[in-house]
């Protein structure tokens, strides 16, 4: 039965469902139906043991070279690369970063999408709230504590995979260099992986909405799931989806300074540590 031999491990809000829609559309690439699994990081899942998670990749699976799974929690919860390197060995690990304020206000739009923030939550106010840690082993849950500093802290998070898979087996790619908005660059990722080039369509997946009334939202939500059990899915997907879009709109955009600002503030010292670590410069998130 198979196993990973390579696996994204964030960070979220990176691009890893871009990075995962791209990927499968190669012949050599082999993921489960399922983007993200969770077995490492979820104590519930772990503890089914390694058959269990072995299970998961049974599916459709037609002897490709590349084994893959993309979970973007991986790289927050620091007990994670040894449960990894334990169950699966010295395989390759894919690191995605962004602009960490960047990043940590597509994770607020995220939990507004999902209703875990009211509508009329704050950014600023939130993480004003919130206490950085950025050695957490302790899930509790996806949205709680929301870390949406924490999560951007890249120092630690990244040094772990590094130590544990050495730096040779550790590809670590920066959002604004490989999905900006006219084309994507993921030659260097390929080279990583050995994959052959490919033919892929240009895609920007699960970019963050909110929605702009949740009462609306929710009443679309339970009607599909009743039309779901009456009506095939694929007559009614396309409906739904142009409805969604009329009750969804793009966050409100921080201006770049206000980021600028956020990074000073929080996470200067932790992204010149990181820029150390990688020898990359990442000045343009902080100048």
């Amino acid at each position: 039965m198979p196993l990973p031999n390579f696996i994204c491990v964030g960070a979220q809000k990176a691009g890893t469902s871009t990075l995962f829609d791209v990927l499968k559309q190669s012949p050599d690439v082999f993921f489960p139906k399922k983007k993200e699994l969770h077995f490492f990081e979820k104590p519930e899942l772990y503890k089914k043991g390694l058959n269990y998670y072995q299970s998961l990749f049974e599916e459709g699976y037609n002897h490709q070279k590349l084994i893959g799974e993309i979970t973007p929690e991986y790289l927050f919860y620091g007990d994670v690369p040894e449960k990894i390197y334990k169950d699966l060995g010295n395989i390759k690990v894919i690191i995605l970063l962004r602009n960490p304020a960047a990043r940590a206000y597509s994770q607020f739009n995220f939990h507004k999408m999902y209703q875990v923030e009211q509508l009329s939550a704050n950014f600023f106010d939130e993480i004003k709230k919130e206490k950085l840690d950025s050695n957490v082993t302790d899930y509790k849950s996806w949205c709680n504590p929301t870390y949406y500093l924490s999560k951007s802290l890249y120092y630690n998070q990244v040094k772990r995979y590094i130590d544990v898979f050495g730096q040779e087996n550790v590809f670590v790619g920066i959002f604004e260099d490989m999905f900006n908005k006219d084309n994507l660059k993921l030659d260097d990722l390929f080279s990583f992986l050995e994959l052959p080039s490919f033919n892929y369509n240009m895609t920007h997946s699960n970019v963050s909405v909110v929605n702009k009334n949740n009462t609306s939202f929710n009443f679309l939500s339970s009607a599909k799931k009743i039309a779901d059990k009456i009506v095939p899915k694929s007559l009614t997907k396309g409906l739904s989806n142009s409805i969604k879009k009329q009750l969804t709109e793009k966050p409100k955009k921080i201006p770049s300074d206000e980021l600028l600002k956020i990074n000073q503030e929080y996470f200067i010292n932790d992204i010149q540590l990181t820029e150390k670590l990688l020898n990359i410069n990442l000045s343009k998130w902080y100048k």
